[in-house]
């Protein structure tokens, strides 16, 4: 991290991915794991570069060039529009904020590679056949803070791709909606779309959030066709933070669903340039949007317990269920064209996956050098029930050195 005069930034982040892949004995799948010699360290590494940003800051701007991680939502444990999950995106992007009123606009590459041959019905998406071909992402999102204890925002996105950067979607002020309906009565282009909501209500010691997603509307009469209609498309996200629960002051319970139906990021017959997904070509496309993919519902529940001098404990529940069609998750189908009858999403088959977990972390331990080590060990217990079944411990130890330098005292 760099920053001068308070205004221009610079942040840079790389490291070296070992190859860690290592097959089963049965050579059907491999399992990621630690080099099981030291020449693996040295002659597969792969280096990385997951931040790599030039930032401007004004008193109530920002400007914001490469490569990061973003999220944008109310979510805690993931984000229905912009979340965290996938490669870090390269772009742009621009913010404000004002007392009562804020905004942020985004623009960033998704895909990489030529365009993708002719796709043919009814395959998945992540057949061999096809080659991802340059996307592109648009994203605004609009918030107004009120004196009152609320706050409202309002946000559009849009995925098009084999047509290079289109200004139309740059522009900052350009209403995403109308720029694709422009699109369509000009040139018969239809982009993917997507629009949504959220809120926030602070009445301490609690906090009530919430956000909603509609990916695709079905009109009534048509939706009313028998089970051979097409179906409307949305998520939703509900959630809350109790601030000192039971008594136990500075602890805090946490308490999150979310709900994705069929069809949700996706778009045009299985074409991943019209889907909320980075480029999997290299092992890292994952969703934009929220991290359980569509046709899924999933429970959150964290109780962090009061900081003492030897630490924090937390204690996290979790359970994830997907509705499964010819046994695969929405993200591995894509669920284009997808109909009423075809909705397994409560009596079909489910994958089910229950977390249990409990976490210890101290931040900021000395330890008789220059700078300071954040330690965290979790002992989780897995378990999945429904297609696949299968349960087992899981150990986790992560330490962090952190130290740092002022080269020029201002």
């Amino acid at each position: 991290n760099a920053e001068i005069a308070s205004r221009l930034s610079a942040q840079v982040r790389f490291y070296e991915d070992y190859s860690r892949l290592t097959p089963c004995p049965n050579d059907e799948h491999w399992v990621d794991n630690m080099p099981p010699d030291a020449s693996r360290i040295t002659q597969n590494p792969s280096a990385r570069n997951d931040r790599a940003v030039l930032a401007y800051n004004r008193s109530w701007m920002e400007l914001r060039l490469g490569r990061e991680d973003r999220h944008w939502g109310v979510g805690r444990r993931g984000d229905l529009f912009l979340s965290e999950n996938p490669f870090p995106l390269d772009g742009f992007s621009f913010r404000f904020h004002t007392r009562y009123v804020s905004g942020a606009s985004l623009f960033a590459q998704t895909q990489r590679g030529p365009n993708p041959p002719d796709l043919v019905q009814g395959e998945p998406y992540a057949s061999d056949e096809y080659i991802s071909g340059e996307a592109y992402y648009a994203a605004h999102r609009f918030e107004i803070t009120p004196p009152w204890p609320v706050s409202f925002g309002v946000y559009e996105a849009a995925v098009y791709g084999g047509r290079g950067i289109d200004l139309a979607y740059v522009n900052p002020v350009a209403i995403l909606v109308a720029v694709n309906q422009d699109l369509w009565d000009r040139a018969h282009q239809d982009d993917k779309k997507i629009l949504g909501a959220d809120i926030r209500l602070d009445l301490p010691p609690l906090t009530l959030y919430g956000e909603f997603l509609l990916d695709r509307l079905v009109v009534l009469d048509e939706a009313d066709e028998g089970e051979s209609s097409k179906i409307s498309s949305f998520a939703e996200l509900i959630g809350l933070r109790w601030a000192n629960p039971f008594g136990l002051s500075g602890a805090d319970l946490d308490l999150e669903y979310v709900h994705l139906d069929p069809q949700v990021y996706f778009h045009k017959d299985r074409d991943i340039r019209y889907a909320f997904l980075t480029d999997d070509r290299l092992g890292e496309g994952k969703l934009i949007g929220h991290w359980l993919g569509p046709n899924a519902d999933g429970l959150y529940v964290t109780l962090q317990f009061p900081p003492a001098r030897w630490g924090r404990f937390d204690l996290v529940f979790e359970q994830a269920r997907w509705g499964l069609i010819d046994g695969k998750r929405g993200v591995e189908t894509g669920f284009v064209g997808l109909t009423k009858a075809e909705k397994h999403w409560i009596t079909g088959d489910k994958a089910v996956e229950r977390i249990l977990a409990l976490s210890w972390e101290q931040r900021g331990w000395r330890i008789g050098i220059p700078g300071a080590l954040d330690a965290r060990m979790t002992i989780a217990r897995i378990e999945r029930s429904g297609m696949n079944q299968n349960r087992g411990w899981q150990v986790e130890l992560r330490l962090k050195w952190r130290t740092e330098k002022v080269l020029i005292d201002s």
